[in-house]
């Protein structure tokens, strides 16, 4: 099988500008053009289109919007083309390269989980960061043909139990919607 240039990112996130914890309260929903899909998270989070990675492995972005509480305490979603369409028929041939990407990245032996969510096949991985010390992600690699979307849901120890019962409503309400 001939490479699909899958994506992985760094797994420092840098969110350089207004990721801050806004105070309000309720449900706000991910709808940002390109992305094939949305999702609910609190309305506590702030958004910002500003964000970068210290380093990076696999193809580069299309596009990376964040939703979050700060700088390192967030999710991150981005898009990537791919060469190949990845189907959930398929999903599980490019589980070894997403593995090395992932492994490479991270500095860790990885081997993501095979999932589906919102009607999306795709892995998951849960990476202990060294940079937030003691961080870490909660990453999601899904697919939908030629594009791969990512989740990065990033957190420290103080902000852990909120980032990831954000996370668990990210995935639990994440739908298509044929953009």
């Amino acid at each position: 099988m001939r490479r699909t240039r899958l994506a992985a990112l760094s797994l420092t996130l840098i969110a350089t500008a207004a990721c801050g914890g806004g105070g309000g309260d309720g449900t706000e929903t991910f709808d940002e053009e390109g992305y094939a899909f949305t999702f609910e998270y609190p309305g506590s989070f702030e958004e910002t289109s500003d964000v970068s990675y210290s380093s990076t492995a696999g193809g580069e972005a299309q596009d990376t919007v964040g939703v979050g509480l700060d700088d390192r305490n967030a999710i991150v979603v981005s898009r990537y083309d791919l060469n190949s369409p990845v189907t959930a028929e398929n999903v599980a041939d490019v589980k070894a390269e997403l593995d090395g990407v992932m492994s490479q990245v991270s500095g860790q032996e990885l081997s993501g989980e095979q999932v589906e969510i919102g009607g999306f096949p795709g892995f998951e991985y849960t990476i202990d960061l060294e940079n937030p010390p003691e961080g870490r992600s909660r990453f999601l690699a899904l697919f939908d043909g030629r594009t791969e979307y990512t989740l990065n849901c990033q957190s420290t120890p103080e902000k852990r139990d909120e980032i990831e019962a954000a996370c668990r409503q990210a995935v639990e309400t994440l739908a298509k919607t044929g953009d």
